[in-house]
């Protein structure tokens, strides 16, 4: 099925959708007052892709603390979309695998924007008791992030694929990659990182 992004909150057009959905997104500003919690296999789709400036972005209020999407289902694919940061309240962008095991979710040419606010991450990944299991990031863009722009914790991302982003770091002490120093890595579940781009700050240099 495909379903266009036409009522009035996110949640309540995946709401009204099922596991395995495609959503069409109209090009605009989307904001959110609490987090976006997809169901299983469900694709979302900027219906104009343009992967260095999104014609979609989604947003919060200040009434999202913790993460703008949870991703803790199988199967998800966002594609052209722009995650926004909207209050310095916000932790993370993304989080995955963050309340149960996670095999495959899919980025591609989105980006990931922290707008200069206090201590936001990109994408998290990092519980020490769920897995994320073939995680794609391709073609994406981290930016103005004050936090870890990907975070990997003790249990790796076995079979995950890390190709060709930019990771545009905006403060002294930012990170792009962050992976946990951890035996997990010695299981032979691997993972591929290649042809990414780190560049240094912007030319309003350390913003925090």
């Amino acid at each position: 099925d495909v379903c266009a992004f036409n009522v009035t909150t996110r949640a309540a057009a995946i709401a009204a959708g099922a596991a395995g959905d495609n959503f069409i997104i109209a090009p605009g500003t989307y904001s959110s007052a609490a987090a976006i919690v997809p169901k299983a296999q469900q694709t979302f789709r900027a219906a104009v892709i343009n992967p260095r400036n999104p014609t979609v972005k989604i947003t919060g209020t200040s009434a999202v603390t913790s993460e703008l999407l949870q991703v803790d289902v199988s199967g998800c694919a966002f594609y052209g979309i722009e995650f926004l940061a909207g209050d310095n309240a916000l932790t993370n962008l993304v989080d995955i695998a963050d309340g149960a095991d996670v095999a495959g979710c899919w980025f591609y040419s989105c980006v990931f924007n922290g707008a200069d606010k206090t201590s936001v991450a990109g994408i998290q990944m990092d519980d020490a008791t769920f897995i994320p299991t073939g995680v794609v990031i391709e073609n994406c863009l981290f930016r103005d992030l004050t936090g870890t722009m990907i975070d990997v914790g003790v249990l790796g991302m076995p079979y995950a694929l890390i190709r060709n982003n930019t990771f545009a770091l905006d403060v002294n002490s930012g990170t792009g990659i962050a992976l946990a120093d951890t035996a997990a890595f010695a299981t032979g579940k691997g993972f591929v990182i290649e042809q990414n781009d780190f560049i240094g700050f912007d030319v309003t240099a350390d913003e925090v």
